[in-house]
């Protein structure tokens, strides 16, 4: 081949190659600067900016793209499948491992415009480890005779088991709105309330009404630890039947609410489990749970204060209440192995108790009621119109109040039974056991092991309150027991028997533990025992 056509044809093969590698260079360029005037303008923002869930919990994340008529967005979490994963409507699931993740929304219009949401993945708070009971310390008795150790207590009559949680068909994560979300539901409904410390309180309005077939619950989320603790405010749980409510006496055998006052107007066939109320942040004249009344004063019509009915509590925790612990008006409420401590501590100008009930047809079954500032518990309508009468307390442990562990007053029929009640101090009272006073009737102390206490194990017509007046307001004229009477102080037709006591107080019966004062009428005391 000649050089000169060598030339020639080097010379058309650098114009073949040059030529298209020119064409190619100048529509890459062009595409390139038609995607910048495209991203020029347009921003993507993220709301919320950050956000914290628990792990496997939920966040919905929302995009907004301005600058572009395409206002879609991709979601990616930037740490991958570990970090969670997030729906193309932007509802993050977090992963089960907590840490701080990153989750971006990128625009469909402009790929190189997108923005950032944090969001930080906690672990469930941790259950709390319970209060453990005291230990109880034995007292030496005013006699010669040396202070007997406690060894076990008789097996006591076995408590019923907690119904099983039923299923959430709905949850809350966040304090937020929790009343409202309360208020809102509807017979069946159960509300599960995942885990960790809200702090808000819950205000039941009278609207909320499960029934008998179909209550309303709300408690803890399967498996977690759930902490109502308000700052200030009255209540940790507030239930208000309005101020307008009224209810006749029940008197047909087949109903619910038999020899009981049970309003169509008020909450009822309420349950609550599972959850801890703590009101350490409450004001100082405030309780706990508050089962608020009418506010019927001056006994008009003979009418007690109607309060909520039917409500359970079951596996919960009532604690640091600056006054009472649990205030409850209303008929026909449970508690089953429940804890009730530590409350009354702040505003001691009067009595302040674990539980202090105005009310019929309470059951107080399992649990503890231990150290609070002044009774275990007290029934009492005293100055008002009304009884608390027919109320049941088994199988509960109460220790270290410090007045009384029970006190019965102001009502027929009312029972302690097969129950360990020891070491109540004079902090603030006589120490004792059970004390039957001011109108108690019908009472029945049976079955329990009562030892190691400041005060007699179980004090009958000994004690009088308000003023001396006794229970100054009149009963329920259709009660059986009752017909009306104001009975001031006296207590009849007691039942104690079958406990086993030592270690107390002195009494004057025939074991030495068990006093009778001057306004005890026809009391039997039978098959009692300091054998333990």
């Amino acid at each position: 081949m000649s050089k000169s056509r060598w030339l020639a044809l080097v010379a058309m093969f650098m114009t073949l190659q040059f030529g298209c590698g020119g064409a190619s260079g100048t529509a890459q360029i062009d595409e390139a600067d038609a995607a910048l005037r495209r991203a020029r303008g347009v921003a993507v923002t993220v709301t919320p900016a950050t956000a914290s869930v628990l792990t496997g919990g939920a966040a919905q994340l929302t995009a907004t793209v301005t600058g572009t008529t395409n206002t879609s967005v991709s979601w990616t979490v930037q740490e991958g499948a570990a970090g969670g994963a997030v729906s193309s409507t932007g509802l993050y699931t977090a992963p089960s491992a907590a840490g701080t993740y990153h989750v971006v929304a990128t625009s469909q219009a402009a790929s190189s415009r997108s923005a950032t949401a944090t969001v930080t993945v906690t672990d469930p708070a941790p259950t709390p480890t319970p209060t453990p009971t005291p230990t109880p310390t034995p007292t030496p008795t005013p006699t010669p005779t040396p202070t007997p150790t406690p060894t076990p207590t008789p097996t006591p009559t076995p408590t019923p088991t907690p119904t099983p949680a039923p299923a959430c068909t709905s949850t809350v994560t966040t304090s937020a709105n929790l009343s409202s979300a309360v208020n809102a539901l509807t017979p069946g409904a159960v509300l599960c309330l995942r885990g960790g410390t809200y702090a808000q309180s819950i205000g039941v309005n009278p609207g909320l009404r499960g029934t008998a077939s179909q209550p309303i619950t709300v408690q803890a989320y399967p498996g977690e630890t759930v902490i109502l603790k308000p700052s200030g405010g009255q209540y940790v749980l507030g239930v208000n039947p309005g101020s307008s409510a009224t209810a006749s006496y029940d008197t047909n055998p087949a109903s619910n609410c038999y020899t009981g006052r049970c309003s169509a107007s008020v909450p009822q066939w309420l349950t609550f489990r599972n959850l801890i109320f703590d009101g350490a942040g409450l004001n100082t004249s405030s309780y706990v749970v508050f089962l608020m009344g009418t506010g019927v004063s001056a006994c008009v019509n003979r009418d007690a204060a109607i309060g909520p009915h039917h409500l359970t509590f079951d596996t919960v925790e009532v604690r640091n209440g600056p006054d009472q612990g649990v205030f409850g008006v209303g008929d026909y409420t449970t508690f089953l192995n429940s804890s009730i401590h530590d409350n009354g501590f702040v505003n001691t100008a009067h009595a302040t108790h674990g539980l202090y009930l105005e009310a019929k047809h309470w059951t107080v079954s399992g649990g503890s009621i231990v150290h609070n500032h002044d009774e275990g518990v007290h029934t009492w309508t005293g100055e008002d119109c009304g009884d608390a009468s027919d109320n049941t307390f088994e199988n509960v442990t109460i220790s270290g109040n410090g007045y009384w562990a029970i006190g019965l007053s102001c009502g027929a029929r009312n029972k302690v039974l097969n129950s360990t009640i020891y070491s109540q101090t004079t902090a603030d009272g006589p120490g004792s056991g059970v004390s039957l006073h001011d109108g108690a009737w019908g009472t029945v102390v049976s079955g329990n092991t009562i030892y190691a206490n400041a005060g007699p194990a179980v004090q009958v017509g000994v004690d009088v309150w308000w003023n001396g007046q006794g229970c100054a307001g009149n009963y329920e004229p259709l009660d059986p027991d009752l017909h009306g009477a104001s009975r001031g102080a006296v207590v009849g037709n007691s039942t104690v028997t079958n406990n086993v006591v030592y270690g107390n107080g002195a009494g004057n019966d025939a074991t030495g533990q068990i006093r009778t004062g001057s306004q005890a009428q026809g009391t039997t005391l039978t098959g009692n025992t300091t054998a333990h």
